[in-house]
């Protein structure tokens, strides 16, 4: 019997559960023009997708999905939407937990992000966007953006309905 490595091993394991979960491809694209790459989590071997880049065409509203062919998408890697120059609005999915450094970088007329995340974790964005947008998130949640590093760099939610200017001191 031969030995396996640990990167063929992690290839077996990545095409059963990408066979599991019915995932056809290593790389994806929406309708919208966003590029996905297939990931594995090393913990709990879990696969998502990250967003990793996109099409020239790509529309000034876009949302990020729960999931592309069944693998959640979790992730907004670093550069993803990199010089998006007609982008001004983005809407995050509930599944959504990481977005990476630089991710908007250069995304001069992005004003609005629109969040159905409940339970927010550590994010970054680019302080000229931080400075210039404003996150619309659901109902109840203004406490729990406010507490984790990234989303409470923002100074302007609109919670539900309600419009609330948030000053740090």
């Amino acid at each position: 019997m031969s030995e396996i490595t640990s990167s063929e091993l992690y290839a077996a394991i990545e095409d059963k559960l990408c066979a599991y979960f019915g995932v056809t491809s290593e790389t994806a694209t929406d309708e919208q023009g966003i590029k996905y790459t297939l990931n594995q989590n090393s913990t709990d071997y879990s696969v998502y997708y990250s967003t990793s880049g996109h099409t020239d065409d790509l529309p000034a509203e876009i949302v990020i999905p729960d999931a592309i062919e069944g693998c959640p998408v979790t992730t907004i890697s670093r550069n993803s939407f990199n010089d998006c120059t007609n982008l001004t609005k983005v809407t995050f999915s509930a599944g959504l937990t990481s977005i990476n450094f630089s991710a908007f970088s250069g995304c001069i007329k992005l004003k609005e992000f629109v969040s159905l995340i409940t339970q927010p974790t550590w994010s970054s964005v680019d302080k000229e966007i931080y400075e210039r947008a404003h996150v619309i998130i659901p109902a109840g949640t203004l406490e729990a953006y406010l507490a984790v590093g990234g989303w409470n760099s923002f100074l302007l939610f609109e919670e539900g309905q309600e419009v609330v200017d948030y000053e740090r001191t």
